[in-house]
């Protein structure tokens, strides 16, 4: 199973049944809260937002306004991306 799990309490449901019943988890991103997947995959977010925004802003010729639509507020990556995006 590869799981991109949300923050919510019920994100661990998933990963608790697939792995009563003996299927290996992989968890992208984030790990559900008290239900870590087998492997856990990530990005440096922060670096490949930060990355993307230099690129924006140039292309933008480091004038104008920008406006960032942010996922699900306060996960991990969100977090990280924000951090990254700030620092362009």
């Amino acid at each position: 199973l590869i799981y991109i799990p949300a923050g919510a309490t019920a994100a661990t449901v998933p990963t608790k049944t697939a792995k009563a019943a003996g299927i290996p988890v992989v968890n992208v991103d984030r790990n559900a809260e008290g239900a870590p997947g087998d492997t856990f995959i990530a990005t440096n977010s922060v670096a490949s937002a930060k990355a993307v925004c230099d690129h924006i802003a140039k292309q933008a010729g480091g004038k104008g306004e920008m406006i960032i639509i942010h996922g699900q507020k306060g996960t991990t990556p969100e977090v990280d991306r924000s951090k990254g995006c700030g620092e362009a």
